[in-house]
């Protein structure tokens, strides 16, 4: 997976937007959170408890990772924490309503461009952060 998957699963999300294909950028969007998601708790030995269910991935992801609230971290750096939380649960919620992973008929959400952009930002933006504690994990190992 690594970075270079990531850019490339984010760069697939943008032309998908650029070509009004939004229902399909919001799968990948959530496609890259699962797979960042199990790639960094396979980087600990660990199996991914439940795939397809990415909130308990990302709660698997914040145990092995130590990525709790705790007393010493800053408050404001707790907010952007929890903020994470919120973007896993609209990504998958935007998919699964508005995505083309399942069959929705009159039930599907309608989203704008800006809508897809955000979702597909935050997506990326997630996985980076993650990404990114995995690999400080590993060099504080070494």
């Amino acid at each position: 997976v690594g970075r270079e998957y990531l850019t490339r699963m984010f760069e697939e999300a943008q032309k998908e937007i650029v070509e009004g294909n939004y229902d399909s950028a919001l799968t990948k969007a959530r496609t890259l959170l699962e797979e960042c998601f199990c790639y960094v708790i396979e980087q600990k030995g660990e199996e991914p408890l439940k795939k397809g269910e990415i909130g308990n991935l990302y709660k698997q992801v914040k145990d092995l990772y130590n990525m709790h609230h705790d007393g010493k971290t800053d408050e404001r750096i707790r907010g952007l924490l929890s903020g994470l939380a919120n973007i896993v649960s609209a990504v998958a919620e935007m998919r699964n309503k508005a995505g083309d992973a399942h069959g929705r008929g009159t039930q599907r959400l309608t989203v704008d461009i800006y809508h897809a952009r955000l979702c597909v930002n935050s997506a990326i933006t997630m996985a980076e952060f993650v990404l990114s504690v995995a690999e400080h994990a590993a060099k504080k190992q070494t």
